[in-house]
């Protein structure tokens, strides 16, 4: 009778897992480098030529579309093995995702690549090797009906890779494409997409323009941790110009939600004012009527946005002009302005944060 001690499976679970950590958080920090992900001014920015979304049947647009290759099935050591087929641009864009969950291919394009096309090439080969997923949406921010644009997250070796770097329980293949599928039928994707999009359009200026760089981009929950929870921003950033610098939290409107509960918003950004943490607060409207109807709110309880710099813009602008063109209005004020002119109050310092308080206002945002 053998009488040998056998190793619990969940010990062996456990030191696979460990092995794994080790092995792909070292491969991943090989293949990265720093100061890149679009955030600071590269040597020669190439042009930019935005080609055409695929197009795909109407029929189709009310529901995501699965991709042909969520059938495959990947392992840990289809994790190890495909590290040397990525490049430190690709390692750039699981980053970009694991922050910011979806992108499409022109903000893709915007963040990374020359072009939408060139963009397509590479997302194409990482989709089949299994770093991501893509599903369609027909209501993209910024599309036409029927242009319907591919959108990226992490697929299963992706999100390998990510649990590596930071250390934490690597998820299955199965985890990983029921998590993709709950975020393509999220009611807030949407949002997270306007979102996404403004920083993107931001970075496109950054890598296309001299002098420029988005130096930050925080998403909603790294801003709100910045704001001890007393504000619930959708992003923070970072915009610098020719010299000059700001810092910025950013709403953005999609008339989800009653106009009351957008302007309470700006109550916790009074609270961070008045501890010497107020930033300039960009809101941003998909609906000009509702943009209008912000600033006569304003206009009639000017208290709402006391101490405060309250920015607005309207998405048809940003999508004509661009984030940093002056496309800026701040109360009364009828002449537009550009985001290198809305300059934080000089006190402002949000890089340490601020703590939090169970008491704290939290606004109603959109989250998935």
């Amino acid at each position: 009778m053998n009488t040998s001690p056998r190793t619990p499976r969940r010990n062996v679970h456990a030191l696979r897992q460990l092995v794994a950590h080790s092995i792909l958080a070292w491969l991943s920090g090989r293949n990265t480098h720093a100061g890149s992900l679009g955030y600071a001014e590269p040597a020669a920015a190439p042009a930019w030529t935005p080609t055409s979304p695929a197009r795909v049947p109407r029929d189709q647009s009310a529901a995501p579309e699965t991709d042909e290759h969520r059938s495959r099935s990947f392992t840990l050591a289809d994790a190890i093995d495909v590290q040397e087929r990525l490049t430190a641009r690709d390692h750039e864009l699981i980053g970009l995702l694991a922050r910011h969950r979806v992108l499409t291919t022109q903000h893709i394009a915007n963040l990374l690549f020359a072009d939408d096309r060139e963009a397509s090439k590479r997302l194409r080969v990482l989709t089949e090797l299994g770093i991501l997923e893509r599903f369609h949406h027909g209501r993209s921010p910024g599309h036409g009906r029927g242009q319907l644009p591919w959108h990226y997250t992490l697929g299963p070796l992706g999100a390998m890779i990510t649990a590596a770097s930071t250390e934490t329980a690597i998820p299955t293949a199965s985890d990983t494409r029921a998590r993709a599928q709950r975020l393509a039928h999220s009611g807030g994707l949407d949002h997270l997409l306007g979102v996404n999009d403004f920083f993107a359009r931001l970075a496109r200026t950054a890598r296309t323009s001299s002098g420029c760089a988005l130096s930050a981009w925080r998403d909603s929950r790294a801003a709100a941790l910045m704001c001890g929870n007393h504000a619930r921003p959708d992003g923070y950033g970072q915009w610098r110009e020719r010299g000059r610098g700001t810092e910025f939290f950013l709403e953005y409107d999609d008339a989800t939600n009653a106009l009351a509960v957008t302007l309470s918003k700006l109550r916790g950004y009074r609270y961070l004012a008045h501890i010497g943490r107020g930033l300039p607060v960009l809101f941003v409207f998909t609906d000009p009527a509702r943009r209008h109807a912000f600033g006569q709110g304003l206009a009639n309880r000017p208290e709402l946005a006391a101490g405060l710099l309250v920015a607005t813009a309207a998405t048809g602008d940003i999508h004509e002009h661009g984030p940093a063109a002056p496309i800026w209005r701040t109360g009364t004020d009828t002449t537009p302005q550009p985001l290198i002119a809305l300059a934080p109050a000089p006190t402002a310092n949000p890089a340490a944060p601020i703590e939090s308080t169970s008491r704290s206002p939290r606004p109603t945002s959109e989250e998935l």
